[in-house]
């Protein structure tokens, strides 16, 4: 009986996982789609002679809100198998639905800002900054005290949790578009 129990709940908390994947991936096509549109608008056509690269403006800025640039895996922890999106900018890891990452089922990890995680694309370099409050972020076996570089597969380790960092971005791909591409990465 109790493993029926068990079960149930965790088909149910993926299937919330899931339905939340979906409507991510639905909004952010959504969004992508709206910016992308104001490019087409007479409003727009008509401050684009004015402003020569308004349209291209438009097209990075709905790029720079939705872009994938990596992922974290947890390895081990009670989340262990789930992947996380990294975005551009700062990424807030923490226990909270408020963190960019949400790592849930360990206790140990700070609610809010346990930990950052963030993305240059200016630079092209991931970085792992501590987090506001008392816990120790690990980087392959080392404390982080400071913004920290980061390569592919290295691993976060907090709490209960280990993290593999995997890269979309790199010098193999980034979202910066070349001269005359229109927005599409390069690789």
């Amino acid at each position: 009986m109790t493993l029926s129990k068990l079960s149930w709940r965790n088909a149910q908390r993926q299937a919330r996982d899931y339905l939340v994947y979906f409507v991510t991936v639905v909004m952010a096509a959504a969004l992508i789609y709206a910016f992308n549109g104001l490019v087409f608008s007479q409003e727009i056509a008509a401050l684009s002679t004015q402003m020569r690269n308004l349209p291209l403006m438009i097209v990075l800025a709905s790029l720079a809100v939705v872009a994938v640039v990596g992922w974290l895996v947890c390895t081990e922890g009670p989340s262990r198998g789930k992947s996380y999106t990294i975005r551009g900018g700062i990424n807030s890891i923490g226990r909270s639905d408020r963190m960019d990452i949400t790592i849930t089922g360990d206790r140990t990890i700070s609610a809010e800002n346990h930990a950052r995680l963030s993305y240059s694309d200016k630079n092209n370099r991931f970085n792992l900054l501590p987090g506001d409050g008392r816990n120790i972020v690990y980087l392959n076996g080392e404390e982080v005290f400071s913004a920290t570089p980061l390569q592919a597969y290295d691993l976060i380790d907090f709490g209960e949790t280990k993290l593999l960092f995997i890269p979309l971005c790199g010098e193999q791909f980034t979202w910066t578009p070349e001269p005359g591409e229109g927005g599409h990465g390069t690789v």
